[in-house]
Formats: structure tokens, C-alpha cells, sequence
């Protein structure tokens, strides 16, 4: 297993991880709310303690307050301010006048009696009873009316609003920790998930992945083995050519060797073969025509020497296209190094009846697998010189060029052309217009295949009666080329 498989088979469990940090965000949100909500209930228990509080004094000072007894109003008082949490009570009458004061600075001060105040108090309106209840910063003011049959004043009783105390603090901690182990325990179950998944997903993957390299292999290999059964019999034209004629050559210099065996053995057996003068030089001339041999057989050793160049060059180009172990690596190719065999083994199909004109511009070199990209214009040139009648002369272009950083090459003919309906097909596996015996339907969909496992495009573009065009492009960093090794993709 590559460690390139390692980030796509993680990547199976994102939906896993999403749904399980939404959880853990949902626990803590929850573990936030319920401590709002605990907060919220100790504010409306304060609250309503508060009023309860004020109300009962007002029920204790009524009478006092009818009778204006103001001593026993503020025993009242003190004795409500027994409470820690009470910070001043005030009654005031009708004009707003202060009757009594009561205050506190902080809940471990002593209650001290005040009469004096820079500022008069204003209590809220009879008729608006939402406001006679008032939550600031620091403390709680709950105002009430005191009546005994009338409306005799207000009482104001002010209460610390401390919500920093020991119930909020035990509250706090304790919805911090719940959330806390609610977050780690569901993080180490869906670890033991995962993990577990994990290792079963990528040994299954792993195998599912061989066994797929495998079959695309198989499957390039049959698709290059079915091509060169095609091309067997204009490759056999193309190696018989050479061969007649470095057979014929090969008897001619037999029968030129022959001949000076022949006078070679005459002339030793007169014993004149240190004696020869100008007569008897001309004379043996004319007789063997020495002069035409020497000529005839320098011709011969040359035409010999590119006849089996040639069939080399041949056999060699159909050897490293028909190999299964080539090394299946990206490295840094010069592209005319892929065209130049294709192009000899294409020239060998057409049976001289197709003209190949290409011109090569210099690009850089791309990242790629030599022999895959080999493959590809192999198909492409092929297709093209099939793509031409019998009855036709036939052209093939090859050019190429740079486009920022993507390297192309195209190859068009004169051929028949293609309809729309067959162009929107070409690349299906196992679609051919050729007959049965002729084609297998998987060279333009292998072709494909490896052209986009390098991170190119393979277009085309054909007209019916005028011919086809296709162009391939490639990066020249390709992207594919991080792995170590290339497979074979379709």
C-alpha cells in the first residue's frame, strides 16, 4: 500500500468526524444553555424573593405608616435588613420625601441608618407595575406601594445582585465538567470507530485497489496486443521490403565473389599472378568486369546495411511497445521521444500508401510515463491512417507547441471523418466503427484513460469528408507524478 491511499481512505470518514465535533459543540452548547438557564432560575428566585421580601413589609409598616409611627417603622426596617442580602431599604411618601433609610455597602457591612440624600428618589407609576421591579448591574430594586385603604407612599428595598456566588460557582463547574467527560468519552468511542472502520476500509481498499491495478494492466497489455495483431500484417509488408532486397543483394554478392574465386584461381594456376601487365589487366576487365563489382558492391553493402537498420528499428519500436514490464514510472521525457517509434511503427500499417508530414518544435520536457504516452499517439496515428480509404491518398499532420504550461500534439487526416453521433461516443469501451475481426473498441477509451491519470485532456474535432482531428494535452508538471509509481488507469 502506497501512502497515497492513506488521505483518500481518511477522507471516507469526514462525515464521521463532522458529525462527531457537531455532537461535541452540541454537548457543550447544551452544557452552556443549562447553565443560563440554572443562572436565569437563581435570578427569578432572587427576584421573587425580593418581592415576597418588600411585601411582607409593607404589610408589617402599613398601620405604623397610617399612624405615622415612625419608630416602629424603622425597627421594621432594621429588623429586615437582618437579611445579608438586603442593601438599603427606603420609605418614601407621597411628595418623594425620604421617612427612613437603611443601608449597607456590602453584605458585611452593618446596617447604618441615612436621612440625607443629594438627589430625591422618583418611584415608578402606580399603573406600571413591570417597573417596579428593576434589575441593574450590581443590585435588584423592587418597589412597592403601601396602602391602607389609600395610597400612603412607597417602600424601596434594593437587594445585592452578586451572581458571582458559591450556588453560581458549583453550577459553573459542574456543567463545565459534565460537558468535559460528555466530550471526551463520545471523542474515545468514536476513535475506537474510526479506527477500527479505518482498518477495515483500507485493507478492503487496498485489496479492491490491487485487484483493479491488475485488471487495467491486463487490460492495456490485451488492448496493445490486439493493436499489433492489426498492424501484423502491414509490419510484415514493411519487414518483407528490406528483406528481398538484402536477399537479392546477398545472392548478387555471390555470384560477384564467384567470379573472383574464379580469377583468382586461374590466374594462380598460370603462375602470372606477380607478372600481370596493362593488356592482360584490361583484358581480365573486360572479362569479369571488375570495375562494375567494386562499384556494384560498395551500393550493395550500403543498401544491406539500411535494410537491416531498418528492420531493426522496426522490430526494436514493436518490442518496446509490446512489453508488459516496462517500468511504469514518471520521469521527464522529451515528447519526440514518444512520437519518433510511433510514428515508425504507423509508417509500417500504412503500406507507403499514407504521406506523414510532421514538423517538431522544441518544448519542454513533461512528466510522464514514457511508454503509456507512447501508446496513446501510437492509437492516435493508427486510427488516423485507418480513418483514410484504400482509394485515397492519404496525409497524416503531426505538429505541436506549448500553451503555457500544458505540451501538445496533434494529429489530423484527410480521412472519412466522423458524425456527430459518432463523436459523442469514440471514447465508450468497446465502441469501434470498424468490423469485428479489425478492432476491440478499447484504444481511444484506453487512451483516454491515461491521458487523464496524467492530468491532461484529449479532445477531438472531425467533419464527415474532410477528416479528423485530434489533440493531446499535457501538463508539464503533472500532478499524478507525487506517487512513486504509476498504474494504469482507464
Amino acid at each position: 500500500m502506497t501512502s497515497t491511499h492513506l488521505p483518500a481512505s481518511w477522507r471516507r470518514f469526514r462525515a464521521a468526524i463532522f458529525i462527531a465535533l457537531v455532537l461535541a459543540s452540541l454537548q457543550v452548547a447544551v452544557g452552556v444553555f443549562s447553565y443560563v438557564q440554572s443562572r436565569t432560575a437563581l435570578l427569578e428566585g432572587r427576584r421573587e424573593a425580593a418581592h415576597n421580601l418588600t411585601q411582607g413589609l409593607v404589610v408589617a409598616v402599613a398601620e405604623e405608616w397610617a399612624q405615622r409611627n415612625y419608630g416602629s417603622m424603622e425597627a421594621r426596617v432594621i429588623q429586615t435588613m437582618a437579611d445579608v442580602g438586603v442593601a438599603s431599604v427606603v420609605l418614601l411618601d407621597l411628595d418623594g420625601r425620604e421617612l427612613v433609610r437603611v443601608e449597607r455597602n456590602s453584605p458585611r457591612d452593618a446596617p447604618t441608618l441615612s436621612y440625607h440624600r443629594a438627589a430625591p428618589l422618583t418611584p415608578p407609576s402606580v399603573e406600571r407595575a413591570s417597573d417596579w421591579q428593576q434589575v441593574g448591574a450590581e443590585r435588584l430594586t423592587t418597589w412597592a406601594p403601601v396602602r391602607l385603604g389609600l395610597l400612603l407612599g412607597w417602600i424601596r428595598v434594593q437587594s445585592f445582585l452578586d451572581v458571582q456566588n458559591d450556588d453560581l460557582d458549583r453550577l459553573r463547574q459542574q456543567n463545565f465538567w459534565l460537558a468535559l467527560l460528555s466530550v471526551l468519552s463520545g471523542a474515545a468511542v468514536l476513535g475506537l470507530f474510526v479506527w477500527r472502520s479505518y482498518r477495515v476500509v483500507v485493507r478492503r481498499e487496498h485489496w479492491f485497489t490491487q485487484r483493479l491495478d491488475e485488471a487495467s494492466r491486463q487490460l492495456v497489455q490485451s488492448e496493445k496486443l490486439a493493436a499489433l495483431g492489426q498492424l501484423a500484417a502491414g509490419v510484415a509488408h514493411e519487414i518483407n521490403n528490406p528483406i528481398a532486397y538484402v536477399g537479392n543483394n546477398v545472392r548478387a554478392l555471390k555470384t560477384y565473389l564467384h567470379h573472383y574465386d574464379a580469377l583468382v584461381q586461374a590466374l594462380m594456376h598460370q603462375g602470372r599472378l606477380g607478372a600481370l601487365t596493362a593488356a592482360d589487366l584490361d583484358a581480365l576487365e573486360k572479362t569479369h568486369k571488375l570495375s562494375f563489382m567494386r562499384a556494384d558492391g560498395e551500393h550493395i553493402f550500403q543498401e544491406t546495411e539500411e535494410g537491416l537498420t531498418r528492420i531493426a528499428t522496426i522490430v526494436r519500436d514493436l518490442q518496446n511497445f509490446a512489453r508488459a514490464d516496462v517500468r511504469q514510472e514518471f520521469v521527464r521525457t522529451d515528447l519526440r521521444h514518444c512520437i519518433e517509434p510511433a510514428l515508425n511503427i504507423a509508417r509500417s500499417t500504412s503500406k507507403r500508401r499514407v504521406q506523414f508530414d510532421w514538423v517538431w518544435e522544441p518544448v519542454p520536457e513533461v512528466h510522464c510515463v514514457p511508454s503509456q504516452i507512447n501508446q496513446v499517439l501510437l492509437n492516435l496515428l493508427v486510427n488516423a491512417v485507418q480513418a483514410i480509404p484504400p482509394e485515397q491518398e492519404g496525409q497524416v499532420w503531426v505538429r505541436n507547441g506549448q500553451d503555457k504550461d500544458q505540451v501538445w500534439i496533434t494529429v489530423r487526416d484527410n480521412g472519412s471523418g466522423m458524425s456527430q453521433a459518432t463523436l459523442a461516443r469514440i471514447f465508450d469501451p468497446f465502441f469501434t466503427t470498424k468490423p469485428q475481426d479489425e478492432g476491440t473498441g478499447l484504444g481511444l477509451s484506453v487512451s483516454l484513460g491515461i491521458v487523464q491519470r496524467h492530468g491532461g485532456r484529449l479532445s477531438v474535432e472531425s467533419t464527415p469528408g474532410e477528416g479528423t482531428t485530434f489533440k493531446l494535452s499535457l501538463p508539464i508538471e503533472s500532478a499524478a507524478a507525487t506517487g512513486e509509481t504509476s498504474h494504469d488507469a482507464l
